[in-house]
């Protein structure tokens, strides 16, 4: 895909760390790290040459098409996305055992909050969830249904996709936690393809309880969790999506998309 290859030059290109000149952007947004839009900041003057500012990484090209709101890895985020099954879809390429394993974790799934469907609510705007997992994963046996059955909650324009860890090398690398491919992770998109925000590898309660025991001289069995641990995961995970939400229904652009 040309698109796709020119996205990756791209972002090869602004992790360089070269900001070239030649006037400033429409927005002055200087690219963090992950080639999107990191911190406000000036580009280079308008006689131009690399501004080597400290600790500055990666910028806007003058003449190029990064200006704006953008995101360059778009075109991986779409190609992961469209690959991607729904739920019950990614829960058929399991063998028996695996099946089995995932539909104790969907029967353990707490309760919603009474508010869940209202603090999900994206008001309009379309929300897709792109959660890198492995069928094998017992850590994704249990998290994945949580976030099924949230997203179910919040009704059509919230989309979950499930996509397998290694699928797509390019989107696994992007998606690295601690430099490792821990699953799940999941990373909510605009209706652009733009990255809103991610989380997964394991929520703070399981870290809680892991630290408790892992650190001493017990060790939990992987992927298993009570039913506190459970409802604690739960609130995470809505506390993370209704975030996300809330800064699509507040971005700049998609206001003026919408109208409102």
């Amino acid at each position: 895909m040309a698109v796709f290859d020119d996205g990756l030059r791209w972002a090869a290109q602004l992790r360089g760390g070269l900001l070239w000149g030649g006037g400033r952007s429409r927005e002055g947004i200087a690219l963090g790290g992950r080639g999107h839009p990191g911190s406000v900041g000036r580009s280079a003057g308008a006689g131009g040459g690399p501004s080597t500012g400290p600790g500055r990484r990666g910028a806007i090209m003058a003449g190029s098409p990064v200006t704006g709101y953008f995101d360059l890895r778009a075109p991986l985020f779409r190609r992961g996305f469209g690959e991607a099954l729904r739920y019950d879809d990614y829960l058929a390429t399991g063998d028996e055992g695996e099946r089995r394993a995932w539909a104790r974790g969907g029967e353990a799934v707490p309760a919603l909050p009474e508010d869940a469907a209202a603090r999900l609510d994206p008001a309009g705007r379309i929300v897709r969830v792109l959660c890198l997992s492995g069928i094998w994963c017992g850590d994704c046996s249990r998290s994945v249904p949580v976030l099924a059955r949230l997203a179910e909650a919040a009704g059509p324009r919230l989309e979950l996709r499930i996509l397998d860890r290694d699928a797509i090398p390019a989107l696994r690398e992007e998606l690295r936690v601690l430099g490792a491919m821990r699953v799940p992770m999941a990373v909510c998109l605009t209706e652009d393809f733009h990255e809103i925000g991610r989380f997964g590898d394991r929520p703070l309660s399981v870290y809680r309880e892991k630290a408790a025991t892992e650190l001493g001289a017990a060790c939990p069995l992987p992927g298993t969790a009570d039913d506190e641990a459970l409802g604690a995961e739960m609130r995470e995970w809505l506390d993370f999506l209704e975030r996300m939400i809330l800064m699509a229904r507040l971005s700049p652009p998609l206001r003026a998309r919408h109208g409102d």
